[in-house]
This record gives C-alpha cells, structure tokens and sequence, in this order.
C-alpha cells in the first residue's frame, strides 16, 4: 500500500471528537502496521468552547508548513473533519494527493436547526452558546460563533480538478442523512461514493474503511491508471444487480489475469447503483470491449 513515498496522511476528525477518537486511532493502527504514520491533528481550534471551522483551516495549514510533504497530502476527514478537509483542499489543491471523505458534514449549516430542533437552535442564537457534548461527553457551552463562521464557507466546495475523492457513507446515519452525500456525488460524478450498512460513526466498517482506503492508495500510486468504467443499473432492483455484475467483474478481471483494478459498487441516488473498476490505461481497451461499459469517468 503506498501513495507513493513523498507524501504524508492525516485524519481529520469530527464535530464533538478529537485525536483520539476510536475510528482515528483504529486506523492509525492500521497505518502503523505498515510502517506509516498517520497525522491527527486536534481540530478543536482554539478550543471546543470557541470552535471556528476557519480555525480548522489554519491549522489544517500549520500541519502543511510543519511537515510540507514533497508529494502532498492523502486525507482522511470524519464528518465535520472531511468538510474541513475538502475546503482545505479546494484552497490547495497542489497539496492534496488523494481524499477519503466518511459521512461528510457538507450542508451543515441548512441541517443545523432541523437537527437540534427550531426551540434549541433559536436559544443558542439568543444566549449567544449553547451546551453541547464534547469528545468525553461533558456538556461545553458552544459559541454561536461557530454558526457565524460558517456563513461565510462554501458548505460542499467541489473537488479541485484531478483529486480522487472517495465517500464512505452509512445508509442509517441519522446525523449527516446519506442523502447528502448522494447529493454531493450526483453534483460531482467523479467523486466516488460507497454506502455501508452502518450509522453516523462508522464504527463497525472500520475493516471496509480500511481496506477501500488502502486499494485507493494502492491506485494511486500507480500513474498508468487511465479513470473509471462505470454500468448502472436501475430501478428496485438496482443494487443487487450492479453487486452480482460485481461478482462476475471480479471473475473477469481473474480469468484474464487482469492485476491493478479496483472494483466496487456505487450509489448517487435511490433506484440507482453502478459497478464500477478503476483501471490501469493498459487494461482499459479489454475491459470496454469485452464488457461494454455505460460511462467513463
């Protein structure tokens, strides 16, 4: 697994979370394994008190100037973290080699009331904080600042033009709706998105967080890759026909020896699935004429 030798990785973590967080540290772990280090910054810039996600993105650039990896940045947000990170990318698109967003808080601002519902997020507006759990659980009175800083961000900027962007989103997150993510990646048809049987944290697909992360590196350090082939399939049946497709590609790709792919299954909407196989430039001409893909991305 390598991005290649040159770059650095960081996980950026969530809203109400920190370094220490289970999904960050289990992935670091992973990371280790491999002899490579996997960055967390604390994002709770100056404090969770006084949260700014422009704070976020200053220390977002503090961590580039402190490490300045030749090759860049490989990105790993939670949540707010992944929102953090994608402006942080859209800003420095030089830098950043390769994302992987989870359950990205894109729309935040426009979900906020609904979320915390209209007595709440009216009290916060008029106390000027409201008390909110902190990565230990303990209620933090939260600066209405937060909300204000947040005017004045784009609430899903698009990737820059090159960077591989993968999401990983759970069908039962109840915090950030999978909608969101269906909706970014309907808007922007080269980001790739995966759905898991999972919530908000993402805890129980740690194994196929990683091993989605750790093909996407394995890609990405190859410069032959040419893009992405792509059938859909539509209607109820949708998604059990692009994973059956699947299980014929993978036997395709084996049968002609076929090495460098990465495959999986995708959703941008409901009543809508794709297999899709990122592949090396060598491959893509047997692939497309032995089993006609619908797009090319």
């Amino acid at each position: 697994m390598s991005a290649g030798d040159d770059c650095a990785y960081a996980y950026l973590h969530g809203f109400a979370s920190s370094p220490l967080a289970k999904k960050g540290s289990a992935l670091a772990e992973r990371f280790a394994a491999r002899g490579l280090e996997l960055r967390r910054p604390d994002l709770n810039r100056p404090s969770f008190a006084q949260l700014r996600v422009s704070a976020q993105l200053e220390a977002l650039d503090a961590l580039d100037e402190a490490h300045a990896p030749p090759g860049g940045w490989v990105l790993i947000g939670s949540s707010m973290g992944a929102w953090a990170g994608a402006l942080w990318s859209a800003c420095n698109p030089s830098r950043v080699r390769r994302a992987f967003w989870l359950a990205p808080a894109f729309f935040m601002r426009e979900r906020w009331p609904a979320m915390l519902g209209e007595q709440a997020w009216a009290r916060w507006q008029e106390a000027g904080s409201l008390p909110l759990p902190d990565a230990t659980g303990e209620p933090v009175p939260v600066h209405w600042g937060l909300v204000e800083d947040t005017k004045a961000l784009d609430p899903a900027p698009a990737p820059p033009e090159g960077l591989r962007v993968d999401i990983l989103h759970g069908r039962k997150d109840e915090v950030v709706p999978v909608e969101v993510s269906r909706r970014y990646a309907a808007a922007h048809p080269k980001v790739e998105l995966t759905e898991l049987d999972d919530d908000h944290g993402l805890h129980a697909s740690i194994d196929p967080i990683w091993a989605h992360i750790e093909a996407g590196l394995g890609a990405a350090a190859d410069a032959t890759v040419a893009g992405t082939l792509h059938w859909d399939f539509f209607g109820p049946q949708a998604e059990p026909t692009a994973q059956h497709f699947l299980v014929h590609l993978d036997e395709f790709l084996a049968r002609e020896k076929i090495e460098g792919c990465r495959t999986g299954v995708a959703s941008q909407r409901a009543g809508h699935a794709a297999t899709w196989c990122e592949t090396p430039a060598k491959h893509e001409a047997t692939l497309i004429s032995a089993l006609r893909p619908r797009r090319k991305t």
